[in-house]
């Protein structure tokens, strides 16, 4: 045992490996809207196998946005995006 840790930090020190095991394998991905899209149809949770999936099933690379870590962000873009199709917001302000 390691000098000031206490038997339940191999537990802490566990979960904290286990979220960033998590982290690096889920994302959330945004793609451009179409004209008819909602916020779930251009923001969706994914790992990499979905991901693959998803271009095996006709998603085209230029159709993507961007990968992100965090929901918040992605779908904080992904309604920016929305928001510049109905134009409500300048393309400038889109965050990348």
């Amino acid at each position: 045992m390691n000098i000031g840790s206490t038997p339940g930090d191999s537990g802490i020190m566990a979960a904290r490996e286990d979220d960033r095991r998590r982290n690096q394998s889920h994302m959330w991905l945004v793609i451009r809207p179409t004209p008819t899209s909602e916020l779930a149809d251009c923001c969706w949770e994914c790992d990499w196998t979905a991901l693959a999936n998803a271009f095996k099933g006709g998603l085209e690379g230029s159709e993507v946005y961007g990968l992100y870590h965090h929901e918040e962000q992605a779908r904080n873009v992904a309604q920016s995006l929305l928001d510049v199709r109905d134009g409500k917001l300048d393309p400038s302000m889109v965050q990348k």
